[in-house]
């Protein structure tokens, strides 16, 4: 990958270099859903017209529906599995990309050449486009992808101009969106965010070690979890994640047979000395007291 561009929001002149539509109809089982790794050479928005499209990561697999977007930085790998159909905006945030329309967009696996790729910028000001994200429930960001695609399809004159101003307008409309729901996250969708969250937490607490399992789950910042969190439980993440467990473990304590080292390990704390440490903390006794109270 080449070296990081930093730039300011208000610096960049995005650049449309293609829009193609794809069609995918294959609902085959895979067993390893990461096998088939694609990688993009310039930025992307992957548009959801029609259907349901399971996107792939490392990190894990995120659902998108009609109507969502997925924001992509050069070389960022993923696969996408179901059947759906979609439209991809790829486009650049710097004169220094070279490639062009006519160019192979996108690779898989082995096949990438790095040194093709545009180079990620690093925002200096908006961190949200440093990584990708999902866009949901923002009807009026994906109205102006659709034009994008329209001016591309019809290719009237300076159809590009056009595409280049929709795609500027659709950027900074995301970028002010997204940080009025960071600054007031007390709509119905930050509500439903937060059931998911607790939800998730709730149905895994074997496997969630920390905050960061549950935020590369629902692939938002930190910070942004923890504030709907504040705001909705009355505690942080982590703390709600340690308090889930401690909760289970009681139970585990007072209903089952398993030991103590056992249950700490299940759990995912790093001993039974930590473990005991943190039950005392919440409960105000050792954890062989929950079985012998006396």
């Amino acid at each position: 990958m080449k070296k990081e561009i930093s730039l300011k929001l208000c610096d960049i002149y995005p650049t449309v270099k293609h829009v193609d539509f794809a069609l995918n109809t294959n609902q085959s089982y895979i067993k390893d859903k990461f096998e088939i790794i694609k990688r993009s050479y310039t930025y992307r928005l992957m548009c959801v017209v029609e259907g349901s499209c399971e996107f792939v990561t490392k990190y894990g697999c995120r659902v998108l529906n009609k109507g969502s977007i997925c924001f992509l930085r050069p070389g960022d790998e993923y696969n996408t599995l179901g059947r759906f159909s979609l439209f991809n905006i790829f486009f650049s945030f710097s004169d220094s990309c070279t490639v062009s329309e006519s160019d192979q967009l996108y690779a898989y696996g082995d096949n990438f050449d790095f040194n093709r790729s545009e180079s990620r910028v690093r925002f200096i000001d908006n961190p949200l486009f440093n990584k990708s994200f999902f866009i949901e429930e923002l009807p009026e960001v994906f109205l102006l992808t659709q034009k994008i695609s329209k001016e591309f399809k019809n290719r009237n004159v300076n159809y590009k101009t056009m595409a280049n101003s929709y795609l500027t307008q659709l950027l900074i409309i995301t970028a002010r969106l997204l940080d009025e729901h960071q600054r007031k996250p007390y709509g119905k969708q930050v509500i439903r965010l937060s059931e998911k969250i607790v939800k998730y937490v709730n149905e895994n607490l074997t496997v969630v070690h920390s905050a960061s399992d549950v935020c590369r789950e629902f692939n938002y910042h930190p910070a942004y979890i923890n504030r709907i969190m504040k705001i909705t439980t009355g505690t942080t993440l982590h703390k709600y994640i340690i308090d889930s467990k401690l909760n289970l473990a009681d139970s585990l304590l007072k209903e089952s047979n398993k030991e103590i080292t056992e249950i700490a390990q299940l759990l995912g704390f790093c001993d039974s000395s930590h473990f005991s440490k943190q039950y005392r903390k919440k409960f105000g006794k050792l954890p062989s007291r929950a079985r012998n109270p006396l």
